[in-house]
Order: C-alpha cells, then structure tokens, then sequence
C-alpha cells in the first residue's frame, strides 16, 4: 500500500514540476520571439508574409 501512495504522490510532483518547467518554457519563449521580432522587425508579426 505504502509504494501505490509513494508512486502517486511521485507522479504529482513530477506533473507540477511539468507545469513550471512549461510555464517557464512559454515566457521564456516569448521573451526570445519579443527579443527576436525587436532586432528583426520585417520578421515579426507586423510582416503579412514572413519568409522562412
């Protein structure tokens, strides 16, 4: 009974550690695409047809 429980409360840590860890990701994401569409602004979103 006691490894159920262990495992259980191991897999919320894990999903909370997930959601930071993505979380962290997205604004850190952000961060790059403002940081990125700021030195690049014919890349941003202000461009109708951004080249790849």
């Amino acid at each position: 009974m006691t490894d159920i429980s262990h495992i259980q409360l191991h897999q919320e840590s894990l999903e909370e550690t997930g959601c930071i860890l993505g979380l962290i990701m997205i604004r850190g994401g952000l961060a790059m695409y403002k940081m990125c569409a700021a030195v690049h602004p014919d890349k941003g979103t202000n461009s109708p047809t951004p080249e790849r």
